[in-house]
């Protein structure tokens, strides 16, 4: 998967006929510039739904996805789980764009008020949520160049979802571990494929592709996960 199979909710294609263009910043395997956090492909919608099953997000969720991509798991939290709000966090800005546009088609007007993308390193908002979990907390150690996130306006997440690679998990697992630590116990990190490796996660589940392509794992952390 690329970024070019979604449309938005109900609508995903199948562009197994489409030929890609080389230049195509949407299409499979195309590395982003920089140093990526985060693969560089989407998620199927199939996956999609598991994953928001497996996290149990409902109308009380602020849902949060860091390197959202084409922004496919917050539209779908929002339009078939009922999010009360979604934030996707994405540096590409090709990929942002495309966010913004599946986010103004959507029929529902009160729903774009609920879902937004925001254009930056993840580090950032992640320092900037650190900050909101735990008053008096230190600057975050993710980057030195980090400081705190200048949109106040970001709510308080309860749920995080995470499809980065294992060397960015292992990068920014002692402020997950200060957002599990400091949010109340309804605040859960869930972590597609690679998670945290300091503590064990409070349930996983493996998933497989439809069609018995390539199968993944879930893992769901919460305060038990450190013991609380």
């Amino acid at each position: 998967y690329g970024y070019n199979d979604y449309n938005g909710p109900l609508v995903a294609t199948d562009d197994d006929d489409k030929e890609e263009e080389e230049d195509d910043p949407l299409r499979v395997g195309q590395w982003m510039e920089g140093d990526s956090l985060a693969p560089p492909c989407g998620t199927s919608v199939p996956t999609i739904y598991k994953l928001l099953q497996f996290a149990s997000v409902s109308p009380k969720d602020v849902v949060y996805d860091f390197g959202c991509g084409d922004g496919r798991v917050c539209l779908e939290a929002l339009v078939h789980f009922g999010a009360k709000q979604c934030v996707g966090v994405e540096v590409e800005q090709d990929l942002v764009e495309r966010f913004d546009e599946l986010i103004q088609n959507l029929a529902d007007e009160s729903k774009k008020e609920r879902i937004r993308a925001v254009h930056c390193d993840l580090r950032r908002v992640l320092g900037h949520l650190v900050s909101l979990a735990g008053p008096g907390e230190p600057e975050t150690t993710t980057n030195n160049n980090n400081k705190q996130f200048d949109d106040n306006n970001l709510p308080a997440p309860t749920v995080l979802v995470l499809y980065l690679l294992p060397e960015s998990v292992r990068e920014l697992e002692v402020d997950l571990i200060k957002l599990l630590s400091g949010f109340d116990e309804n605040f859960r990190i869930i972590c597609n494929t690679w998670g945290l490796q300091t503590i064990q996660p409070t349930k996983s589940l493996e998933v497989s592709e439809i069609g018995g392509g390539a199968s993944t794992t879930f893992r769901l952390y919460d305060k038990k996960s450190l013991g609380l």
